[in-house]
């Protein structure tokens, strides 16, 4: 008997989240892995909208591999100024590839790229600072294998490179857990007040399921769900907390809305199938990547 529509949802969505908070509490090396999967998943399904040529396609992969690569399991070969300048370089050079490649079409193809890397690789790199941010130091570019979690697990007990590991800050996998807690909030109360009492359409353009009621019901929640998280890991005052997990349903229903219009513009209702039953990853982290900004912009004005 085939799964009906709701179900399909609940068995994969279950399956998700499991995966996502077993890596994140497994320690760095996992988390590195969960954000890369997310970060190629998206891109995939980004270049595939914009029609993007081959060249520029499997060029910003490069640049993508290339630079969370050297900047999280790298590091003893390139420093961070280094690591940034290539990065510069390879843009560049994929700029000129593409004006001998695609003539005029290439301001087309080179807007597209540096669009994406705003939209998908700085949430994405700052989702990767998140774990460091609880600590004294400012956030860098670490290497995320010989970083351990220091939450006791067996692969842990012997540090690969013991002379590499001394200096490394701790591994504060609240932060990280909390973004997709809060997200996972958001949509679900938002969803959940929205069919019980919602009325009015909030965008009848670009999302015209969603309320005004079922979003100021996920936004009251999301808060208090940020205020029960943080008194239960001391991560600060309520006052913070609420304010912070607010941000999270506002500008994580303003993501929505904006992988909504990319697809209205292109004229597509799915951006894929990377999740079943939940559309394109692009449908399923476009909360997240505007969450992770906010997060990171929180925290650094904390500091």
């Amino acid at each position: 008997m085939p799964l009906t529509n709701f179900q399909e949802r609940a068995i994969f969505g279950t399956l998700y989240a499991g995966v996502v908070i077993v890596g994140i509490l497994s320690g760095p090396a996992a988390l590195l892995c969960i954000a890369m999967v997310v970060l190629f998943a998206c891109w995939k399904e980004f270049t595939t909208i914009q029609q993007l040529s081959p060249i520029a396609s499997w060029g910003i992969a490069i640049i993508n591999l290339f630079f969370f690569g050297a900047s999280f399991a790298g590091t003893e070969f390139l420093s961070t100024n280094t690591i940034y300048s290539i990065t510069a370089i390879l843009f560049l050079l994929l700029a000129t590839i593409l004006l001998f490649t695609a003539a005029t079409n290439a301001i087309k193809e080179m807007s597209a790229v540096l669009a994406g890397s705003l939209y998908l690789s700085l949430p994405i790199l700052l989702f990767l600072y998140l774990p460091q941010m609880g600590n004294l130091t400012p956030p860098e570019n670490l290497n995320y294998w010989n970083w351990q979690s220091h939450l006791g697990w067996p692969w842990e007990s012997l540090p690969v490179h013991p002379e590499l590991t001394g200096h490394l800050p701790n591994y504060q996998w609240q932060y990280p857990l909390l973004v997709f807690i809060l997200i996972w909030s958001s949509d679900t109360f938002a969803y959940l007040t929205g069919k019980a009492i919602g009325k009015h359409p909030l965008h009848t353009l670009l999302s015209p399921k969603k309320t005004w009621e079922g979003f100021l019901g996920g936004t009251i929640l999301t808060a208090a769900t940020s205020a029960i998280l943080f008194h239960y890991w001391d991560l600060g005052s309520p006052v913070a907390a609420i304010i912070l997990g607010a941000a999270f349903s506002i500008f994580g229903t303003a993501g929505d809305l904006f992988e909504s219009a990319l697809k209205r513009v292109h004229s597509i209702k799915d951006s894929g199938n990377f999740i079943p039953g939940h559309g394109g990853a692009l449908d399923r982290f476009d909360a997240f990547l505007f969450g992770c900004v906010v997060f990171w912009a929180w925290l650094n004005f904390l500091s």
